[in-house]
């Protein structure tokens, strides 16, 4: 799937956007590759916002590359991005955010991930996302199977936490700043994590 200056507003009985592209069979409970996985990506300027549940939902078993998001004021997630259940362990699968992301003032959390893979952000703002239900509210909430580099962030004023990260192997945050949470930010991975204060980009 590979879409281009997606707008979806104001949806207000359902989902902004809704991309699937899963592609596995079930052999006594275990997923099987039956087909290549295929990626998603967005090009471009991307807007979801006003929706009735989440902004942007992405299910699939290939890599999801999102260019400029705004996801705000929706009454479940900003954006749900999944590509965690295809053939995980012998095949991960990166989610990229590139060019900068809006998260703000969403009912559950701004941006929430789980990725067999690593996981890239960038630029990314998730500010005033609220309660809706328990452990919801979060800035920024995932896991990745491998590593979490997560570059230059505003996560502020959120019910739950700025950030609520688990990786397989390292997290890197470089200039995320995080003020009036309700709660602490939590970080899950072994053995490393390495926090960068400055923001590395113009």
């Amino acid at each position: 799937i590979t879409l281009n200056n997606i707008t979806a507003n104001d949806n207000t009985g359902g989902i902004g956007t809704y991309l699937d592209n899963e592609r596995f069979t079930l052999t006594s409970g275990a997923p099987i590759d039956s087909a290549a996985p295929v990626n998603v990506t967005l090009n471009g300027t991307n807007l979801f916002n006003g929706n009735g549940s989440d902004g942007l939902q992405i299910w699939s078993d290939g890599m999801i590359t999102l260019s400029n998001i705004t996801a705000s004021y929706n009454f479940g997630d900003g954006a749900y991005l999944d590509n965690d259940f295809y053939m995980k362990l012998l095949n991960p699968r990166s989610i990229i955010l590139k060019g900068w992301g809006t998260f703000v003032n969403n009912g559950l959390n701004g941006l929430e991930f789980n990725a067999s893979g690593s996981v890239t952000l960038t630029r990314i703002t998730a500010d005033w996302n609220q309660l809706a239900g328990p452990g919801t509210g979060n800035g920024v909430v995932g896991e990745a199977g491998t590593s979490i580099t997560f570059t230059c962030g505003s996560l502020n004023l959120n019910v739950a936490p700025g950030y609520d990260l688990t990786a397989g192997t390292f997290i890197v945050l470089k200039g995320v700043f995080t003020y009036g949470n309700g709660t602490a930010n939590t970080t899950n991975t072994t053995p490393l994590v390495t926090i960068t204060r400055s923001c590395p980009l113009p």
